[in-house]
């Protein structure tokens, strides 16, 4: 019955966005629905006009992060042109989440073989932009220097990025694996962005820090993990509670779809009404470690 259901609602989404040639996106009751109507619009739409963007796989007030992969795959569809895009689809739950502002998707730097770019200068410019020197990269937010070899994994990227300098000057630009550390497709060139959906600069770092000692006014900070990684330019397991504290503007995600409209499945509401009665009593659950402070639910 659900899937006749999804069935008969991505068949009238996909006549609105012919018909119309308007562009939508699309907020279903959960991330389970949204993932449904995405596959049945590709009946009906070409897949690459199709986009579907993920919830984080988290509860409220976690203390563990968002899987690497689901960051990656929000950070391409917030990120990427729209130009092909003629449906977005979503669990509607994410519009309680504040997104970073769009310009800080913008890149940085636009870097290419045969620039003149020492290993130094590279260095500087991604510990600026937030990313973790490591003996060896791992998951993004990371960067290793070995030799004249430089590997950096921004989460803007499916997989991580080696760059071989000669001197000063950048010689070779590859793409690798994780695991095998074989290189695989080769590039001319690369967008220098932030290494997670969090900007760890010195600037974003006292934000973030004025905020919390602002909002907590009664709790050691001493005590706090996720400050002092915060603090120390590292992003630990469960910041996503201090989400709000990191951004400086109020974006959500209809903000990243300017000329979408929008539309909604019919029991939209009631899943957003009970998901904040969830909220409130992950709050009450949570609330009762001094040395892990929780912002209120209307926070």
């Amino acid at each position: 019955m659900k899937e006749q259901q999804m069935h008969f609602e991505a068949h009238e989404l996909a006549e609105s966005a012919k018909n119309d040639s308007q562009k939508l996106l699309y907020l279903c009751a959960s991330d389970k629905e949204a993932r449904l109507v995405r596959h049945e619009l590709e009946l009906y739409l070409p897949k690459e006009s199709i986009a579907y963007y993920p919830e984080r796989e988290i509860l409220p007030y976690d203390r563990f992060s968002t899987p690497q992969s689901i960051i990656q795959a929000r950070i391409s569809i917030l990120n990427a042109p729209k130009t092909d895009l003629k449906v977005v689809v979503t669990s509607g739950l994410n519009l309680l989440e504040k997104l970073p502002a769009k310009e800080f998707f913008a890149a940085r730097k636009i870097l290419s073989t045969g620039d003149s770019l020492s290993i130094k200068e590279l260095a500087e410019n991604l510990i600026a932009l937030g990313y973790e020197r490591t003996d060896k990269v791992e998951a993004i937010n990371q960067f290793a220097i070995r030799g004249g070899v430089v590997d950096l994994y921004s989460s803007f990227y499916s997989t991580p990025l080696r760059i071989d300098f000669f001197g000063d000057e950048i010689d070779e630009i590859r793409y690798f694996e994780v695991d095998s550390q074989a290189m695989t497709e080769k590039l001319t060139s690369f967008q220098l962005f932030h290494g997670s959906e969090i900007a760890l600069d010195e600037a974003s770092i006292k934000c973030f820090k004025d905020n919390w000692r602002n909002y907590f006014q009664k709790h050691d900070e001493r005590y706090c993990e996720i400050f002092k990684g915060i603090a120390s330019a590292v992003l630990p397991e469960g910041y996503e509670i201090y989400m709000p504290l990191l951004q400086s503007k109020d974006t959500n995600l209809v903000d990243y779809f300017d000329g979408f409209k929008l539309m909604h499945s019919s029991n939209l509401d009631v899943a957003i009404a009970n998901y904040q009665s969830y909220i409130e009593e992950r709050y009450e659950e949570e609330s009762i470690d001094a040395r892990r402070p929780v912002m209120k639910p209307n926070d």
